[in-house]
């Protein structure tokens, strides 16, 4: 019995000490790898990122409403099943389509309407910051935008 509680004391110990010792390394860790200018480059660097990956997901949805002109008509788009266009504005995303200088679709209401002379990029609108991407092609614009941040609820 002595023994087994002289082991248990020793665990303990150990216990202890290693949790000191990684308590003491985290420290430093952050003392000398972790200060507030790396924290703001891995902040930057992790929005960068996911605009990135926004930009590559609004150049796919052009494509695949671009394919939807170009097989089926425009017409199509205002005949087909909403739930996707809900999807895509649950994610933040909208797409509108002009077609010879009109507005001729648009997948959402919840968001700022770009005008067609809109350029790719961030932008600020009267509610927020968007991420715009546009294809134009014979009097047809695209353009995709995701809804950043909003500035104030209207």
């Amino acid at each position: 019995m002595k023994n087994i509680l002289n082991q248990v004391k020793s665990y303990r110990i150990r216990f202890v000490l290693f949790g000191l010792l990684a308590l003491l390394f985290s420290g430093l860790f952050k003392l000398y790898y972790q200060d507030k200018t790396w924290w703001v480059n891995h902040q930057a660097n992790h929005f960068e990122e996911e605009l990135n990956n926004v930009d590559k997901r609004l150049f796919e949805e052009i494509k695949h409403y671009k394919s939807i002109i170009d097989t089926a008509g425009l017409e199509t788009l205002l005949k087909r099943d909403i739930s996707y266009h809900k999807f895509l504005e649950s994610e933040g995303i909208a797409i509108y389509v002009y077609s010879d200088g009109n507005l001729k679709f648009w997948s959402s209401n919840k968001f700022v309407v770009p005008i067609e002379s809109s350029n790719s990029g961030v932008s600020k609108s009267k509610n927020g910051f968007y991420l715009r991407e546009l294809f134009q092609e014979n009097g047809t614009i695209i353009i995709a935008q995701f809804h950043i941040k909003k500035a104030f609820n209207f």
